[in-house]
């Protein structure tokens, strides 16, 4: 069976949350959002899923690659940000095959759309939605495609239309996730769920505390309660937690820290001594919410962002000072690449685009930021301007993924960095098939050291002065 997810949200309403991500991954009890969806779709026998996603594409895709994992085919459409369910549908009707299941992936659910699918099979209406109460599920099996989906726009409202059946499936839960309270709210009740049919995120190391992987917990952290704590976390021995909490991946938790009844977002350093109760930590914020308030703490010793940094730092250093020499030896180049656009381009001589680029220390987590490059059709002219963010180390010289194109890595590559040039443009014919292309970047990926750095800058080297960096021609343009 097919089913269409709505996961486009902006998610304004969870700020400072949402600042660096969408809510369909936002973690909840250390697991993306949208997995809740997908995992309970896979178990009502769904199939193939159309998802809808916005400018996150990337990172969802890099998440949850083509659904093979629980045993679905995902295929990726792209919205412009809470975009009306009717019209998204008209744009990509020619891939809907009725019946099918409409949902937003981006809120949570406690009901099981397998209950839904065998009462909602019986009724003879065009659409038939999930309710729980009062509530809309933001579930929909949809037996006409031409049906008024607009309950399932967000913000999530009741069906006005009288062709739209109604089921009742409470018990179950619906969180729209669409204020802070409601987000604490709902990881604390899947926190406390024995009877949820998801697997908690981690190993049970001991009763009530799942550890996930390379993370370091005592057994005398944990004081009470079910306690998660994500991958690459560390926890230090005099630190104490009480549950019902959860600690995100890649977090530090300092000497003396006390964290109780709050979810600590990953990337999250918390300081020595620091106390967090009833609250959501994030970067250098705490939202507290028993009272509602916000709080920004300026110390770094007391809360701060943090990431994986030393394997990181040490690769970088050599990759922004080779990036400050290749800039200033391509200086003579500028007024030419300027020259050349503006011949072929006279009223734009610059065109921007939105590029992906790494995490930093004070803002983890995939980012985008707008640039102009020149619009020469030579490659090489045409994307100078990329290192300048090269040089502020918000590129890598060598990423195991090229910036540009939307192709997803493997799924068995680690979460790769993005950088101006890859395996497809340093050893790589431009005809490549596909499977080599994702072979080469897995092997790119998993090669380190500074031998290999300077083998690839040479490489590089040759690439730069060869017909295919200066050879204008369109197929170029995507990929450098």
């Amino acid at each position: 069976m097919q089913a269409v997810v709505f996961a486009d949200r902006s998610g304004a309403e969870l700020a400072p949350l949402c600042d660096t991500t969408t809510p369909a991954l936002l973690h909840l009890a250390n697991r993306p959002l949208l997995q809740y969806t997908l995992e309970d779709l896979a178990v009502a026998g769904v199939d193939e899923i159309l998802l809808v996603v916005s400018d996150d594409v990337d990172e969802v895709r890099q998440q949850f690659g083509d659904g093979a994992m629980w045993g679905l085919r995902i295929h990726y459409l792209l919205s412009r940000g809470e975009e009306h369910p009717n019209r998204l549908l008209k744009r990509f009707k020619r891939l809907l095959r009725a019946p099918f299941l409409a949902t937003r992936g981006d809120i949570l659910r406690t009901l099981s759309s397998a209950g839904f699918l065998a009462i909602a099979k019986n009724h003879a209406a065009d659409a038939v939605t999930a309710r729980s109460g009062s509530e809309t599920a933001g579930l929909m099996l949809v037996n006409d495609p031409n049906m008024d989906l607009s309950s399932l726009a967000w913000p999530l409202s009741r069906p006005a239309s009288p062709d739209v059946a109604s089921v009742d499936l409470r018990p179950g839960r619906v969180s729209r996730l669409d204020n802070l309270r409601s987000f604490y709210d709902a990881a604390m009740e899947i926190m406390h769920c024995r009877d949820c049919p998801q697997i908690p995120a981690g190993l049970e190391v001991e009763p009530g505390l799942f550890v996930g992987r390379a993370s370091q917990v005592n057994a005398g952290n944990c004081t009470g309660g079910q306690v998660m704590v994500g991958s690459n976390t560390w926890i230090h021995p005099k630190s104490r937690i009480s549950g019902p909490s959860s600690v995100g991946d890649d977090c530090y938790i300092d000497s003396g820290a006390e964290i109780d009844r709050s979810i600590v977002m990953p990337g999250t350093y918390v300081g020595e001594e620091l106390t967090v109760s009833q609250a959501i930590v994030t970067g250098n914020t705490l939202l507290r919410i028993d009272s509602g308030t916000r709080i920004t703490l300026k110390e770094q010793q007391l809360l701060a962002p943090t990431v994986p940094l030393v394997r990181d730092q040490a690769q970088r250093w050599p990759q922004q000072l080779s990036a400050i020499l290749l800039l200033l030896a391509s200086l003579p180049l500028w007024p030419l690449a300027l020259l050349l656009s503006w011949w072929r381009s006279p009223g734009a001589p610059l065109e921007y685009a939105r590029v992906a680029i790494n995490p930093s220390p004070h803002r983890p987590g995939p980012r985008r930021e707008r640039i102009a490059l020149f619009a020469s059709s030579m490659p090489l002219l045409r994307h100078l301007p990329l290192l300048l963010l090269a040089v502020q180390g918000k590129l890598s010289l060598f990423g195991a993924r090229p910036i540009g194109g939307l192709r997803p890595p493997a799924a068995s590559m680690p979460a790769p960095r993005y950088g101006l040039l890859g395996p497809s443009q340093l050893f790589l014919p431009k005809a490549a098939p596909e499977e080599e292309i994702q072979l080469s970047e897995m092997a790119f990926a998993a090669e380190d050291g500074i031998r290999t750095f300077f083998s690839r800058l040479l490489q590089a080297a040759r690439l730069l002065l060869s017909g295919r960096a200066w050879r204008a021609a369109a197929e170029n343009r995507g990929n450098r």
